[in-house]
Formats: C-alpha cells, structure tokens, sequence
C-alpha cells in the first residue's frame, strides 16, 4: 500500500489525474480498510467525472444497514467530497443518484442546499432548508443558513432574525452563526450591535467573508480606516473570496483592483 500511495502523490504532483486514479484504486486495494485511500479514489473519480463508477462505490457505502456511527460518517465524507468538486451541478446529480432510494439525510439535504446556492439558485436553496427545517425543527446551521440568505437580500428580516437567533441559542459558540447574527442586526439598522456580534465572530474566526461583513459595518459607521485595515488583512489571507471582493468592489473600488 505504501508504494501505491506515494504513487498516487507523486502522479498528483505531476498533474497526471489519470495515473493518479490508477495508483489511488492499487492504494485502495492493497488497504480497502485506509480511508484517505478511498477518499482519494473518490475525489480523483469526481475530478475524471467518473460519475457512474464513484456513484456506485457511494451506494454501496450508504446501506441502511450499516451502523448508526457508520451511516453518520458516510453522510460528512459525501458531504465533503461533493463539496470539494469543481462543479455544484454534478455534486447534485451524485447526491440525487445515491438517495434515489432512500430519504436524503438531514445533513446531506444541507449540503444539496449549500450547492444550490454555490449555483445562484437561492429560492431553491431556501426551499431545501425549509423542507429540511420542517422535518428536522432542531437544525441549527439549517437555519442559520437561511435567516443569513433573508436577511441578506433584505427580505423577511424578522423571520430572519427569529431563525438566526434560535440557531444561536442551540450553537452559541459558532463564529458563522455570530456573524449571521450581526449581519442580521446591520440590515436591521442595529449597527452597534453588528459590530460587537461581528468582532467577537472575527476574533474567533478570522473568515474572509466575516471580515468583510465587519468591514462594511465600520465603513458605513464612519471608520474607513479600520474597515481598510480589516479587508486588507482578509484579502492577504483570501484573495479570492467572493464576498470580499463583492464588498471591496462595491465599497472601495482601488483596493479590490488588481495590484500591477
């Protein structure tokens, strides 16, 4: 197994996917037991779109009758794997495929969700959470994702902030959950509270995307330069991230520009 994982690295290394499958499933055969050699099979079958192939291995791994603690980690490590490839559309169509038989998992159903919005499909996304949420009242990032999506697009903003709320009693220690709090205070014309929620989520988290609502929060409270400071921070960390630069494009046009 040793020799068919350092195979797989190097042919990862060398940018050659295909050897890089072909060495990952020696890996997988030599260790069947070796997780990182079955998440590595899996990946590089999404990367290839060997989608018929990764969609029956995935099915064979969701049996019901596996254990509870077995099914719980199959559900993150789907999860994760649709998550981490390039295109949401086909991490979908997998997550569709496997559960055609069965109900889709609480947290799976979230993950279909978040793929929806990486989409731009919001309205779909939101009916997922609330289809979620109305069999499963007690899932907090469920409704932490969609009291942000409303309170975001300025729409519904008490339901908003009854959803982020309750997802903060159940989690009060998650920095997401702080930051859709005091982004929800924001669009409620709250900024002080914004801001104390929002720091204390930073100082736990230091996200790209919780930067740039904490920026935006001190920009519009008169505190340019402690806005400028905190994006600049984020950019160097993230400087990719989609809401940041969003935020910096629409705020501060200079510091989004490409450095020559």
């Amino acid at each position: 197994a040793g020799v068919a994982e350092r195979a797989t690295q190097l042919a990862l290394a060398v940018r050659s996917p295909r050897d890089a499958l072909e060495a990952a499933e020696i890996w997988l055969r030599n260790a069947p037991k070796d997780p990182s050699a079955q998440q590595s099979v899996d990946l590089l079958q999404l990367l290839l779109e060997e989608d018929a192939r990764l969609i029956r291995s995935l099915r064979a791994r969701a049996a019901p009758s596996s254990s509870a603690a077995e099914r719980a980690q199959f559900e993150e490590e789907i999860s994760q794997l649709v998550l981490r490839g390039p295109r949401a559309d086909q991490g979908i169509r997998i997550l569709d495929a496997v559960y055609d038989r069965t109900e889709m998992p609480s947290n799976v159903l979230y993950t279909k969700a978040m793929l929806q919005e990486r989409r731009g499909l919001v309205k779909e996304m939101e009916a997922l959470l609330r289809s979620l949420l109305a069999r499963d009242p007690s899932h907090a990032h469920a409704m932490n994702a969609l009291g942000y999506s409303l309170a975001d697009r300025r729409e519904s903003l008490q339901e908003a902030y009854g959803l982020v709320r309750k997802a903060h009693t159940l989690m009060p220690q998650d920095p997401h959950i702080m930051d859709s709090l005091g982004w929800t205070y924001f669009r409620l014309n709250q900024p002080e509270q914004a801001i104390q929620w929002l720091q204390e989520a930073y100082r736990r988290l230091p996200d790209a995307e919780i930067a740039a609502h904490l920026g935006e929060v001190l920009w519009s409270r008169g505190q340019q330069e402690e806005a400028r400071r905190v994006w600049a921070e984020a950019h160097q960390r993230s400087p990719l991230n989609r809401v940041l630069l969003e935020t910096l494009q629409r705020l501060e046009p200079e510091s989004a520009a490409p450095r020559r």
